[in-house]
Parts: structure tokens; C-alpha cells; sequence
């Protein structure tokens, strides 16, 4: 993963004192949305979606941060563990 220097989103509207414009959260947005797009293309998913889980790389991208990934697979083996036994 890219250096993201532009710090969390949480980060960013603590600094401001202020939520972000509709422009910079449907921008934020997107990226996110790209990147869950990839995980789950693999068959992942993040677990803890939240603004102080995505981080801004110096141009203003969004990057999904916080790794608890988990995959599909291992989900079903735990439904199966916990609610047919």
C-alpha cells in the first residue's frame, strides 16, 4: 500500500473543525467504493468501514486502511460452526 500522508478522513474533520462538502465526500466516496469493489472481486471484505479507516494519499484519493479483511470462505465455516452444530 501507497504512503497515505493526507492522514484519516476522521483526521481531516477533526483538523477543520467541520464535515466535509458533498463534493469531497462524493469523491472519498468513490474511492472507497473502488476499493471494496476490489476486495470483494477476491472474494474479501473489510470489516470496519469508517472515516477513521480511510486514508488520503497526497493527491486526495481515498485508501481503505485497517486490514480486518476476512474472506467469504472463512465466514460460511463460522456460520456453519456457530448455527448448525
Amino acid at each position: 500500500m501507497e504512503y497515505c500522508g493526507g492522514g484519516s478522513v476522521s483526521d481531516i474533520m477533526r483538523m477543520r473543525k467541520k464535515t466535509l462538502t458533498e463534493d469531497e465526500i462524493s469523491t472519498i466516496l468513490r474511492d472507497t467504493l473502488l476499493g471494496l469493489e476490489y476486495l470483494h472481486a477476491r472474494r474479501k471484505i473489510h470489516r470496519d468501514i469508517k472515516a477513521g479507516n480511510i486514508l488520503l494519499n497526497s493527491e486526495g484519493h481515498g485508501k481503505l486502511g485497517h486490514y480486518r479483511v476476512i474472506s467469504f470462505r472463512f465466514l460460511i465455516f463460522l456460520n456453519d460452526f456457530f448455527f448448525k452444530n
